[in-house]
Formats: structure tokens, sequence, C-alpha cells
């Protein structure tokens, strides 16, 4: 209900009133919701927060009844007056007790407008509503653990994707660092088969994170339309500050609707220049994309061409940097592994 609705309910039961005095508390009672409004609740709040217009009426009608006096100080028109009074107080009242029983339990359970006998219900069987209620209380609290535990697998699941890929590009470098100790060795075929795990991890790294970066995207997005949190405080949702959508799309114009003036040209051309850099972004991540495939499609054909070279033996894919005090690198024993460049013997050594 609104303002304009609850001053039209009003006026209808107080019609039997004086017209200076009907206006005089229909005014009382506007003032005293748009007060509410200034404290920043909404229209509907502020209606609701006051007597209704039923009650309002009851109370006006009674305190007039209440200022007309024994019979002895009335005239007969402050009798016909008061006859017409209490009419009015009585069709309310009577309207306001069928009203009353027309209401739903749970309505008037919920202003505290309960009989006797219904209280007593209350009382009495309030081990079996209580139980219920627990049940359903916790029922209601396990489903918000399993959501909040999905919530957090889900992240968990993003951020290995994360993880995976930053090792798979850190790890390259090491791979390269294999690749040096085979050409130092003159095992060839273990030398191509790392060049080849470099090509590839590096490859294979970069798109990985654009998949984990698509990821977390995707799921910001579907969590921004789909999960909405509402905070209530002080009996009074607390709204967020939105922008007017409808003034925004509105466009300055003259009365003849002449076109937008000069003044609004650096903004398009510095838009137009915005526009520009984030396509050449764009083209660069796609070359980058691009260059990271043949890579990674390079790393694989490396190790199948190092896998036939040398013989098909499978031990050009094992490194073992210290068995028995030995280090064998592609199944081939390293004599002077300090020789190693950047192994640990070669920081021993020195």
């Amino acid at each position: 209900m609104n303002t304009k609705d609850y001053r039209r309910r009003l006026d209808t039961f107080i019609s039997c009133l004086p017209e200076e005095e009907r206006e005089e508390a229909i005014s009382f009672y506007t003032e005293t919701i748009a007060d509410r409004m200034d404290e920043g609740a909404t229209e509907t709040e502020a209606v609701a927060s006051i007597a209704s217009p039923e009650e309002a009426a009851m109370a006006i009608l009674s305190a007039k009844i209440s200022e007309m006096g024994g019979p002895n100080e009335r005239t007969l028109e402050d009798t016909l007056i008061l006859e017409g009074l209490v009419d009015a107080y009585d069709e309310l009242a009577s309207d306001d007790v069928s009203a009353e029983k027309s209401r739903g339990f749970l309505e008037r359970l919920k202003d505290r407008h309960l009989s006797p006998l219904e209280w007593v219900a209350i009382i009495l069987t309030s081990p079996l509503w209580l139980s219920l209620l627990v049940t359903a209380a916790a029922l209601a609290l396990a489903l918000v653990i399993v959501v909040f535990a999905i919530y957090l697998v889900a992240w968990t699941l993003i951020g290995c994707v994360w993880v995976v890929g930053g090792a798979f590009v850190v790890s390259s470098p090491c791979a390269l660092l294999f690749a040096l100790w085979g050409m130092q060795i003159g095992n060839g075929p273990y030398a191509l088969v790392n060049a080849g795990y470099t090509l590839f991890l590096f490859g294979a790294g970069v798109w990985i994170l654009r998949g984990a970066y698509a990821l977390t995207r995707a799921f910001l997005v579907w969590q921004r339309k789909n999960i909405v949190i509402k905070v209530e405080g002080f009996g009074r949702s607390r709204r967020a500050k939105g922008i007017n959508i409808d003034a925004e799309r509105e466009e300055p114009a003259d009365a003849q609707g002449a076109a937008p003036s000069l003044e609004s040209q650096p903004d398009s051309v510095e838009t137009a220049e915005q526009h520009a850099e984030e396509s050449a972004s764009q083209r660069t991540w796609q070359m980058l994309f691009k260059v990271c495939l043949f890579l990674l499609a390079g790393g694989i054909a490396c190790v199948l061409v190092a896998f036939i070279a040398s013989g098909f033996d499978w031990r050009i894919f094992i490194t073992s940097l210290y068995t028995e005090g030995n280090v064998y690198l592609g199944g081939m024993l390293v004599a002077t592994p300090e020789r190693l460049l950047f192994s640990p013997y070669w920081f021993l050594g020195r």
C-alpha cells in the first residue's frame, strides 16, 4: 500500500467527521509516513510501520466520541453526529474482527494476534514443533555446508589447473638443462628428447594457463549472475546504491534533435584508441598461443624422432643423478659428472 491508497482508505473510514478534522487527522498520518521515508525506509515499509487505515480510523473516532461529553452537555446536532460516529466505529470494529478471523494462522502468529486457546495449544504442542523446527534447521545447515563444500571444490579444481599450467611452464627450463647435459656427454637422442620436453612443457603450459583463465572467468560470471547475498539488519533491507540504467540510456540532445556537439568528440577518439589497443593486445596473445601450439607439436615430434634414432631404446627417457654413486643420463654412464654445467656436482667441484 502506498501513501495515496492509505490516504484514500482513511478518508473513507472517517467520512462522518467534518472536513477540517478529516484533513487534520489524515495530514498527521501522512506526515508520519513521510518522516519514516526520510529516515531511509521505502514507501511500502513506511506505510506498514504505522497503524493501518482501519486502526487509525478507530482511534480517531474513539477520541472524537470521548470529546463529545455527557448527554446533558450535547445539543441535538451533537447527538446526531455522535450516533453517526458510533455507527461508523461499530462498523469498523466488526470489519476488523472479521478480517482478523479471516487471516491465516501464520499471519496472526507473526503479529501476535492469537486467541488464548491458540496460545495454549502452541505451548502444549511445543515438544513436537520444536523438534521439527530443530530438524529442519539441521537439514538447512547441512545443505548450506554441502553447497559451500561444492563451491570450495570448484575453486580447488580451478586452482589445480593453474598450478599444473604454471608447473609446466616453470619446469621447461629444467628440461632444457638436461638437453644441455646430453649434448655435453654426446648422447644426441637424450638431448633431443629433453629438447622436445622443453618445447612441449612450455607450449602445453601456456595453453593450460589459458584454459585456467577461461575457467576462472566463466565461474566468476556464473557466480555473479546466480549467487545473490541479501543482507538485512534492523528490520530494514540494506539496499545497494545502484545506477539508474534508464538515465544512462538517455542521450543528451537539443530541442531540435541536433547531433552531439564537438565536445564529445575527444571522448570518441579516446574510445577508438582504447579499442585499437585492446585489438592489438588480443592479436598479440593470439599469436603467442599459435606459436605455443607449434611448440607443443614440435616437442612431440622431437621426442618421437629421438626415440626412433636411438633404436627404440627406452633408456633415453631415464635420468638418474645418483645411482650407487654414479650418474646416468639416457642410459649412458657419466664418468665426470662435475663437468655437467650447473649440476650439483659442478657446484661441488668448484
